[in-house]
């Protein structure tokens, strides 16, 4: 299985009540620590661009608010990083669906 499997696995496992974004990613940093050896938070991939988290070489970001096409563009940005193979994108909010995420987290 691969670390992206992993993670795409892990999400439906998470649970969030809020809307705050900060702690849907505190939630989910607990989830990713408690799998994986290696996890990274707020990784700078270039000068305007700090991703969430970092697990290998696949990116995690967190979107609660924000209209999908500002999500788009920063997920643009990520992709173009060397250090990025894979990213996911992590989203209560059903406006996000087209923004490409391949993993979603159970809003309740």
């Amino acid at each position: 299985m691969t670390t992206l499997d992993a993670i795409c696995e892990l999400c439906p496992k998470l649970r969030f009540h809020g809307t705050r974004e900060v702690l849907l990613q505190d939630a989910l940093g607990q989830l990713l620590r408690a799998t994986f050896s290696e996890v990274d938070r707020e990784v700078p991939l270039t000068k305007s661009a700090v991703v969430d988290f970092l697990v290998g070489d696949v990116a995690i970001e967190v979107k609660i608010d924000e209209s999908p096409m500002a999500v788009t563009r920063q997920l643009r940005r990520y992709a173009e990083s060397p250090r990025v193979q894979s990213l996911v994108l992590v989203t209560t909010r059903a406006k996000h669906r087209r923004c490409g995420s391949r993993c979603r987290v159970s809003a309740m």
